[in-house]
């Protein structure tokens, strides 16, 4: 019996020892500017000033971004993970944490365990998430609860006036938690909307002109960031399907 309590206890510790491990490993990763239209500005951490953001920025964390009328912001991972921010938003890149990795980006799934939590102040956000590895997490979070992924594509809306989160999925799957406690597993072509005091409302069938304006915006992205690594030759080494598969 105590051998078996020996192992069992070295077991739990071998495990533990493997999450600090791994946990260690992390640190802060490559996140930038892709393209910019229009009036976006960012804040660091800490401070009250915007300035303009332009392409090719490096983004540190804790770094807030805000898109005007009509304005777009694309942010690239170096997880293969992209997010576009929409007009009127305001969007806090509050951890982007990776592991070291070496060699060209996988096609399809991320380089290395990565740590991805960014949150809503107000306004709309459409992510197209690599398949993360075991250990990874990538959060959209809002005043009213939170969105976790393992790879898709899906939209999250946050309205800081009538305190509505909507998460609308278009591929894979996105598991959404309030403060409350309230969960709900959404699928490919579904919506559920949170409101202000937690509660989650049925998951129903995202809408024709919905879903139409999410792939929209997956297609310009795909656009967008692949016109941004190739430049003007039209060449580029990396593997673009990492970070906007083709529909």
């Amino acid at each position: 019996m105590k051998n078996i309590l020996r192992s069992f206890l070295g077991g739990i510790a071998a495990v533990v020892l493997a999450v600090v491990a791994q946990a260690a490993d992390l640190a802060p990763g490559a996140l930038s500017a892709g393209t910019i239209k229009g009036d976006v500005s960012y804040k660091l951490a800490g401070t009250t000033q915007y300035l303009p953001l332009v392409a090719g920025t490096a983004i540190p964390q804790g770094a807030t971004i805000k898109t005007g009328a009509g304005s777009i912001a694309v942010i690239v991972f170096a997880s293969g993970s992209t997010a576009s921010i929409r007009p009127d938003s305001e969007v806090e890149i509050t951890k982007f944490e990776q592991e070291a990795f070496t060699g060209p980006l996988p096609s399809g799934s991320e380089p290395s365990v990565s740590n991805t939590q960014i949150k809503i102040v107000n306004g709309q956000v459409v992510s197209k998430v690599s398949k993360l590895k075991k250990g990874s997490e990538f959060v959209v979070s809002s005043p009213v609860g939170a969105a976790g992924v393992r790879g898709t594509t899906f939209s999250v809306i946050y309205n800081a006036a009538t305190g509505a989160f909507t998460i609308a999925v278009i591929e894979g799957g996105v598991v959404v938690r309030t403060v409350t406690g309230q969960t709900a597993s959404v699928a490919a072509y579904e919506q559920v909307t949170a409101s202000q005091n937690g509660n989650i409302s049925a998951i129903t069938k995202l809408s024709n002109e919905a879903a139409r304006d999410i792939l929209a915006t997956i297609q310009q992205l795909k656009k967008d960031i692949r016109d941004d690594l190739q430049g003007p030759d039209n060449k580029t080494d990396i593997d673009t399907s990492i970070i906007v598969s083709p529909n």
